[in-house]
């Protein structure tokens, strides 16, 4: 009778080459996963994967061809670099607490990018960062296609400074000193001080706009998303050519503002309620 209970080992017998070869799949499976995750946007591809991780090429082949077609790695813009797709960062989401907001914004995200036509992203905080953790694409030829789960540099971008400016003043001052200020374009805010004058301007108004600072030729617009409490929990972003930016800006920073409502409406957010709960409690 074979062993069982707690002390029962989990190697397959000897012979049992099928049982075998599962779990090296599996192993290979977690391997190339872990390996996406830690690469970034940029990539790799198949062979380069194959190569770092010491397996047979055609093995490689066959797990990424099939974690692709599952969503958990997706291909790079130029078809052959493989890296984390959509849903390996909706398994991490869940793992850190927000599959609330990717699961309640999800229709709201789809609805904004089918009336506008651009690219609508949920992002999401954690740690001292925050990354896209969803997507819908839109309907114009020309679009974006930024990669989930990599951290967004947050004095450059939308998502970044929005999440910037929700910070307590001591937890900004905190970030702000351990924070490098790459310039990615010439009108990137390399400087501290502006940064902070940009994010009181974000306060006021209430949704942050980033005006060609990551990439030139692109405007990026993010409202905030709040939980019940009042908490800053995500932000819907879109980003999109200047050109159209500037054709509809007006309109397009409304609907970007009322999709966040509504999903933070659906978290269980009341206009007001958090001022409420704090003066009770002062």
């Amino acid at each position: 009778m074979p062993a069982t209970g707690p002390g029962a080992s989990m190697t397959p017998a000897a012979g049992d080459g099928e049982g075998i070869s599962a779990l090296r799949t599996v192993a290979r499976v977690v391997a190339i996963l872990e390996l996406a995750a830690a690469e970034g946007s940029e990539g790799l591809t198949a062979s380069e994967i194959a190569s770092r991780l010491d397996i047979p090429a055609s093995s490689a082949h066959s797990v990424v061809r099939r974690l692709n077609a599952l969503g958990y790695l997706e291909t790079a813009a130029d078809g052959r670099h493989y890296r984390g797709g959509p849903n390996l960062v909706r398994l991490a989401v869940r793992l850190v607490g927000g599959l609330d907001a990717v699961a309640l914004s999800r229709p709201v995200v789809s609805q904004l990018a089918a009336e506008t036509g651009e690219d609508v992203y949920l992002a999401l905080p954690y740690g001292n960062s925050i990354s896209y953790a969803d997507r819908a694409e839109g309907f114009h030829s020309l679009r974006l296609r930024i990669g989930l789960g990599e951290p967004r540099p947050l004095h450059a971008t939308a998502a970044g400074k929005l999440y910037l400016a929700q910070l307590d003043d001591a937890r900004l001052e905190s970030v702000l000193r351990g924070a490098t200020f790459a310039a990615y374009t010439p009108k990137t805010i390399t400087d501290a001080r502006r940064l902070r004058a940009d994010l009181r301007e974000i306060r006021a108004r209430g949704f942050a706009k980033t005006l060609e600072e990551h990439l030139e030729g692109v405007i990026g617009i993010a409202a905030p998303v709040c939980n019940a409490h009042g908490d800053f929990s995500a932000a819907i972003t879109m980003a999109l050519p200047k050109a159209r930016f500037e054709r509809n800006q007006e309109t397009l920073v409304a609907r970007v503002l009322l999709a966040a409502r509504t999903v933070s409406e659906r978290l269980g957010w009341r206009e007001g309620a958090a001022a409420a709960a704090a003066r009770t409690t002062t």
